[in-house]
């Protein structure tokens, strides 16, 4: 149990009235009663609540019923190598009609597995998985890429250890967006979930990338969302230096690199960008 006390005061014409104490805001943990880690046949309590590793998160109503869920990336702690799934956890116990009374809900399969990208021959070459890929994720942000109001998921990916563009290695190697997939049909409140549909909506970079961190904001002023990730060294050699990296969209979700043309090398330089 965590208390915070609130002092409240106020100014009258020649009087200072004396804080109030004792007026108590109180935070209970809620975290066994409101996540259920029970309903995913690919998941379970290890995955999503007891687990060791690193994790970042990212909210958002992501189906509109005016509520908000929870995405959450995994990788192993530090600067390693250590894929992980990523994990999506869906507001639904409204019992009293309170959003704010919600449980979430691992929906991971459900929701978060449509696919139309194929894996790289050593890892069976198959349609991904979406978020049961064993993914290195050290960032994800919720935001709306493609203009339709419904926010889709960035992730930005580190030392994935496979070649950039070679074997479909970028599917690995690179940042993912999946798409939302809205309600189907419109309006009915069927939402679809998400979809990894091409691995090209992100720009092959010429080696692996380290990103560490990404940010949306629309910088060319177009009115749409411009993705910037930034980089770090450390992991070993590699042949190009990336720097941090600015990614313009087209307004479609598509996004060209951009970095070179309206930055300095001084901007981009890095060495371990930990947030952008």
């Amino acid at each position: 149990m965590i208390r915070t006390s609130v002092v409240l005061a106020s100014m009258l014409p020649g009087l200072l009235v004396a804080p109030a104490f004792g007026q108590w805001v109180e935070f209970a943990d809620e975290t066994g009663s409101r996540i259920d880690a029970t309903q995913d046949p690919n998941s379970g309590p290890s995955v999503i609540v007891s687990n060791p590793d690193e994790k970042d998160y990212a909210w958002g109503d992501v189906d509109q019923d005016g509520d908000i869920d929870l995405v959450g990336v995994y990788k192993q702690i530090g600067t390693t190598t250590g894929k992980r799934r990523n994990v999506l956890l869906m507001n639904e116990g409204i019992a009293d009609g309170h959003a704010f009374n919600g449980v979430l809900v691992d929906r991971t399969t459900q929701y978060a597995t449509a696919s139309s990208v194929t894996l790289p021959p050593e890892l069976g070459g198959g349609i991904s998985q979406g978020f049961l890929d064993l993914t290195n994720d050290r960032d994800v942000i919720l935001v709306d890429v493609n203009g339709d109001t419904w926010l889709d998921i960035v992730t930005a990916t580190t030392l994935s250890g496979i070649p950039a563009g070679t074997n479909g290695g970028k599917s690995i190697s690179h940042p993912r967006i999946y798409i939302n997939l809205q309600d189907d049909p419109p309006g009915s409140g069927i939402w679809q979930g998400f979809i990894f549909d091409d691995e090209d909506r992100i720009p092959t970079q010429p080696t692996e990338p380290r990103f560490c961190a990404v940010a949306a904001g629309d910088v060319d002023g177009d009115s749409d969302l411009d993705l910037y990730f930034g980089d770090y060294e450390q992991g070993g050699s590699r042949p190009v230096d990336l720097d941090n990296r600015l990614f313009i969209n087209n307004g479609f979700g598509y996004f060209s690199d951009e970095s070179e043309a309206r930055m300095t090398y001084d901007q981009r330089e890095v060495s371990f960008s930990m947030a952008v």
